[in-house]
């Protein structure tokens, strides 16, 4: 249901920008999201069913988004951040009888472009899930009560360790300096520390032509046979979390397909260096493919576990 103008809802502060249409009398709303896209659209309050209970009145927004520019097909949105106007943060709110925590699943894209993943709140038994945890730790900065902030302790290529701490300008975002983000695409890293990733990547994978492509934002592509569903063969990359959990990227989370021309499918690395604005690391859904992420918000954690999604 459509919020009127004249609902105090219009005038509260949402985590977002809102305001009156004068053209409908309705409430309306603007949000940008870490990776800088936009989402625009109109204020609404409805219930929602969820494992045969029905929640109390929750605010959404009723994009008016063109959806010739989604990728697949879709019927919306779900914020997930950690803002109080976020689905998770709604059903979980005071006097709600919801654990406070969700997880997903993304299939890879490359194989299962079509299908979708699994999301589950509150209580929920994953057969088979041993996660592995690392704290939610205290965000920095105007941005960080919407955002889940990780310890990201270092990055390896193969062999190779770059530690993340060495690579950030700002020591107030040394800790704090990474969030999860399942709304983002793929993974942004701060400049010195995209530029190191990308230099050891191109290093370790001479043998595999790369090349960089006019109008593609990463700085290494590769190309592999039109016919072919086998990803060149890149180093395993892994990100390191504080208490000892990695996230280990095989091809299927590195690269992703940006065209074709006459000589193959393109397929670019799938992280960019972050936008000036954006003064901390951004791990994408990309990069998430094929792993349960838990979000544990009663014991302030992130949990990890491979899976097949």
């Amino acid at each position: 249901m459509p919020i009127p103008c004249v609902s105090p809802l219009c005038t509260q502060s949402l985590g977002f920008s809102s305001g009156c249409s004068n053209s409908s009398g309705m409430c309306v709303f603007q949000l940008q999201y870490g990776d800088g896209s936009v989402d625009a659209g109109y204020i609404s309050v409805d219930a929602f069913h969820l494992n045969g209970r029905t929640s109390k009145p929750i605010v959404f927004g009723c994009a008016t988004i063109d959806i010739d520019t989604v990728p697949v097909p879709t019927s919306g949105i779900m914020g997930l951040n950690a803002g109080p106007f976020s689905f998770p943060s709604q059903i979980f709110s005071a006097g709600s009888d919801v654990s406070k925590k969700f997880a997903y699943c993304l299939p890879d894209r490359y194989r299962n472009l079509n299908k979708g993943g699994t999301i589950l709140f509150g209580e929920y038994n994953i057969t088979g899930a041993n996660f592995s945890y690392t704290p939610l730790v205290p965000p920095y900065g105007p941005v960080g009560d919407l955002y889940y902030f990780v310890d990201m302790q270092g990055i390896s290529v193969g062999d190779h360790y770059m530690e993340v701490k060495a690579h950030m300008k700002s020591e107030s975002m040394e800790v704090g300096g990474t969030i999860f983000d399942s709304g983002t695409a793929v993974t942004h890293l701060m400049k010195n520390l995209h530029e190191k990733l990308v230099s050891e990547i191109r290093r370790q994978t001479m043998n595999l032509s790369p090349f960089a492509m006019n109008g593609s934002a990463s700085d290494v592509c590769y190309r592999v046979p039109m016919n072919t569903t086998e990803l060149p063969k890149l180093p395993l990359v892994t990100m390191h979390f504080q208490s000892g959990v990695d996230l280990e990227l095989g091809p299927e989370s590195l690269l992703y397909p940006t065209g074709y021309d006459a000589q193959g499918i393109v397929l670019c690395l799938a992280f960019i260096s972050s936008q000036s604005g954006i003064p901390f690391n951004i791990i994408g859904n990309y990069q998430q493919q094929n792993y349960w992420v838990e979000y544990n918000l009663q014991s302030s954690r992130l949990g990890l576990v491979k899976a097949s999604c």
